[in-house]
């Protein structure tokens, strides 16, 4: 890969991420066929507020999504811990 690959790739992931919530892709990583999944996974790593979270999944943006996904069911536990 070239400086300009890279960048695109930068460039990609500013699309994916929420401009509404104050989150990042901290990681992103590719996993090579296991027996679990043939085709291999991609690995996200996501911080919105307080909480990061890390989410396999076979495309990237589904595993985006589910960090971020992850993140959101961490705060609203600990919204429902501080309101009890």
């Amino acid at each position: 890969m070239d400086r300009n690959e890279i960048n695109a790739i930068g460039t990609l992931l500013m699309k994916v991420r929420d401009a509404q919530a104050d989150s990042i892709i901290v990681a992103i990583g590719a996993l090579g066929p296991s027996a679990d999944c043939r085709a291999g996974n991609m690995l996200a790593t996501v911080k919105v507020g307080a909480d990061t979270e890390t989410a396999e999944a076979v495309g990237l943006a589904d595993a985006i999504e589910l960090a971020k996904a992850k993140c959101a069911r961490a705060a609203e536990a600990r919204t429902r811990k501080d309101a009890a």
